[in-house]
């Protein structure tokens, strides 16, 4: 072996002992997984033990050997010099025993040592690899809290809402949609109630559900826009109010902007947001990027996480969360949330679905306003009833607990839909207020199927959904709420229906739309709509008439009306200032992935 690869090898040893000590000492590498400290342990010595000894020819000269030795100790002394100047401390003295441990690896090896370095170095890029492919697989922490101490009422019933992430209620056949075929969700149909007119009140995930869950409208809980703000602290949400009545709480949910750092995990007893990342953001979690190996391994390795986990993970984490309620036996009840991503873009189905919809592709209704998206409109066709299926999955489970559903009461909804060239969006959904993304299923199954089959006309929300879950907890809901409940009077009846068009306020506040941004007030079959500049317009909607043209100059009257009750509104209207969430990298690239890297 040549004096230069001697040299180089020490060299890459002495460094990558420093950094590491380095790092752990000063707390800016952390302890974690056993995957992580492996690939913690084995990426250093990896990475400059193969670089290093690249240039190996270099250290063939004595001056070179010399100015090795002297870069060295300069980068270990700057080092040291940046992060603790000032008094010793017990990390400043681990540091400095790693600047001593790899001078004399470096100057005065001891015996064998070379031939050690020579296979010891290549051999550690193996496991640090596999290391960071399991630890980029491994799931994080699940948000735990503490279990209900409060009894339960009396025969009070298990609560399960289901969220379909990204469907509009048109392309169901239920809403007269046609070319997918969702088996299950027609079952729960013809055994519940119907909504024929749901609304969703934004355009995005975060704030939809902030308002499922709380019972009110976005600027009223503070989450306007994805991965921006959280649920207001002031703000109770469905799981702390359930738990504060006997009510075991658990939810599972699939993306991004429904993760529990924005206030979706308060009051969950078990809330499983857990996101595989990729290697790039894992490397962030293990602090400062001075490390020269860290910057490196950075430049190799993907940026993207992945913003979603498929269904099937989620039924998975749900199942075992009722498997473990039925294993304590304590006879509480449970509310279950239940989050589907599956059907949000890019389309990519998996067979049998992909092929079913294909097939009647010819037939379906309703077409793609942009035709260029007709096939992408198809493919997300196939991607519901693949979500339907999950649903499926998830009832099967439930009737194992509760055979007949005989004390079970199920609500799915979804949060908003999708544009395939409504108003010139195309494969988006943030910035439209267009029945495409507003108009939502809604289908409440009570305990055993009570008033089965009926379709109800008024209008329903989201806001609905909290004091409907209370009234059948047999907790009083909060006047405050925005919605009256969707007409549930006991446990096992509803009102006649009425057909009331209930007026409902919207908005689409995604940060990165800035002047795009707007609100909305939907009454009838008008809405208002007005832009981040003031400007304003009114639309028609429904069947009859296309939605997107001006009415504002030929319906003066209602025009007005409409105006004048959004302002009403608006002056009632008391804002919550959304929590702040710090986000990092690991937020930037998973926002990025979902379409929102502006923000």
């Amino acid at each position: 072996m040549s004096r230069g690869s001697r040299f180089a090898r020490r060299l890459a040893c002495a460094v990558a002992i420093f950094e590491l000590a380095a790092g752990f000492g000063t707390g800016s590498v952390v302890g974690g997984s056993v995957w992580q400290t492996i690939f913690v342990i084995c990426a250093p010595l990896a990475i400059y033990g193969v670089l290093l000894p690249l240039g190996s020819r270099v250290f063939e000269h004595r001056a070179a050997r010399a100015s090795g030795n002297v870069a060295y100790l300069l980068i270990a002394a700057l080092y040291f010099g940046r992060h603790h100047f000032g008094p010793a401390t017990l990390d400043a003295a681990i540091t400095l025993g790693a600047l001593l441990i790899g001078g004399v690896a470096l100057l005065a090896p001891p015996l064998r040592l070379d031939a050690w370095l020579r296979w010891l170095l290549p051999a550690t890029a193996l496991p640090a690899a596999v290391a960071l492919a399991l630890w980029i697989r491994a799931e994080g922490e699940v948000w735990r809290d503490l279990p209900p101490t409060a009894a339960a009422a009396p025969g009070a019933p298990n609560l399960v809402l289901v969220s379909w992430d990204t469907v509009r209620a048109d392309v169901l056949s239920p809403y007269s949609g046609s070319g997918v075929d969702t088996p299950h969700l027609l079952r729960l149909v013809a055994e519940g109630y119907l909504f024929d007119d749901a609304v969703a009140l934004a355009s995005i995930t975060g704030p939809s559900h902030a308002s499922m869950l709380t019972g009110r409208y976005p600027p009223m809980h503070g989450v306007r826009s994805n991965g921006a703000q959280g649920i207001a602290a002031s703000v109770p949400t469905l799981p702390e109010m359930l738990k504060d009545v006997g009510y075991h709480t658990g939810g599972f949910v699939s993306a991004y902007p429904m993760l529990g750092k924005f206030g979706f995990a308060r009051g969950f007893e078990v809330y499983d947001d857990r996101l595989p990342a990729s290697g790039a953001v894992l490397l962030t979690k293990l602090g400062r990027r001075n490390f020269l190996w860290l910057q490196l391994a950075g430049k190799l390795l993907p940026n993207a996480p992945d913003a979603s986990v498929a269904g099937e993970v989620v039924n998975r984490r749900a199942f075992e969360w009722l498997d473990a309620l039925e294993a304590d036996g304590d006879g509480r009840p449970f509310l279950l949330f239940a989050h589907y991503y599956d059907a949000h873009g890019p389309f990519k189905p998996a067979e049998p679905w992909r092929a079913a919809a294909l097939a009647a592709e010819a037939s379906a209704f309703p077409r793609a306003a942009d035709a260029s998206v007709q096939d992408e409109m198809t493919l997300y066709r196939a991607e519901i009833a693949q979500v339907d299926a999950l649903f499926g999955e998830l009832r099967a489970r439930l009737e194992q607990a509760d055979p007949g559903l005989q004390n079970t009461l199920i609500l799915l909804t979804s949060d908003h839909g999708e544009c395939f060239g409504e108003g010139g969006i195309v494969l988006n959904h943030t910035a439209s207020l267009y029945e495409a993304t507003q108009h939502v299923p809604m289908v409440l199954r009570l305990p055993a199927a009570v008033g089965a089959g009926t379709r109800i006309l008024a209008t329903a929300t989201h806001l609905d959904i909290v004091p409907t879950f209370l009234a059948a907890a047999g907790a009083a809901p909060s006047p405050e709420f925005g919605g009256p409940g969707l007409q549930l009077t006991e446990l096992d009846a509803l009102r006649p229906p009425g057909s009331q068009r209930r007026q409902v306020y919207m908005e689409a506040q995604q940060l990165h739309l800035g002047d795009e941004r707007k609100i909305g007030w939907r009454s009838g079959k008008r809405k208002l709509v007005r832009w981040q500049n003031g400007a304003e317009q009114l639309w028609g909607f429904g069947p009859d008439e296309p939605e997107g043209l001006d009415l504002g100059a030929t319906e003066a009257a209602t025009f007005t009306r409409l105006r004048l009750a959004l302002e009403e509104f608006l002056g009632r209207m008391e804002p919550a200032l959304g929590e702040f969430v710090e986000l990092g990298a690991e937020d930037a690239a998973s926002l990025g992935a979902l379409g929102y890297a502006e923000d």
